[in-house]
């Protein structure tokens, strides 16, 4: 009796550590692709701006966002990573679950910057819930929750963007779409260019 029950104890150890380390390369996987659909995303509007002043401002952001999510290029992995960190706070808990929900990347720059992310995700057919997280302390915290009503975000995150000094959004804001657990769309929007007809300025 005993042996079976150092048997079957074995066995379940070997089953959890086999679903962790399967759940860490889930995550692993997600990070790289994440980043290197934030990365073309960049590239491509780079390619499509017929302003010099705005290619030169997507060149910057490159390089910036390898500092600040603190990766040499899109395919690197750094568990330590502010993004990575936000990914187990997805992941371990409910969000990961729903049919689709959206990530909000939008620091507010000023005297004191705040790093920020907002994870919105439908309540119906015309509302939307809005969690607000900040970074504060080396960790991801919870602050509030919202419902926006008669509020919905269309499948084209491209088609939100608008003409460079005609959006609203006075910082970068990078939106990425989850659907079943794995993401499908990672869009970046440089300051002044996401249209104030998209709900995002409802809370940004």
């Amino acid at each position: 009796m005993k042996n079976y029950s150092l048997i079957t104890l074995l066995m379940l150890c070997a089953i959890y550590t086999s679903e962790c380390t399967y759940a860490q390369a889930d995550l692993d996987s997600i990070f790289i692709r994440w980043n290197t659909l934030t990365f073309r995303s960049l590239e491509r509007q780079k390619k499509l701006a017929d302003d010099t002043s705005q290619k030169k401002y997507y060149e910057n952001r490159a390089e910036a966002f390898k500092a600040y999510w603190e990766v040499k290029d899109s395919t690197a992995l750094n568990s330590k990573s502010i993004r990575y960190k936000f990914l187990k706070v997805l992941f371990s808990s409910n969000y990961g679950k729903k049919p689709v929900f959206y990530l909000v990347e939008s620091n507010k720059s000023g005297y004191k910057a705040t790093i920020r992310n907002f994870i919105i995700y439908p309540d119906s057919s015309d509302s939307l819930n809005v969690d607000y997280y900040t970074f504060s302390k080396s960790k991801w915290q919870f602050v509030e929750k919202k419902v926006l009503n008669n509020c919905s975000i269309g499948h084209n995150l491209e088609g939100y963007v608008t003409k460079f000094w005609k959006g609203f959004n006075q910082d970068d804001v990078v939106v990425t779409r989850f659907e079943f657990g794995d993401l499908s769309e990672s869009y970046f929007y440089l300051f002044y260019t996401l249209s104030a007809a998209s709900c995002f300025k409802i809370f940004l």
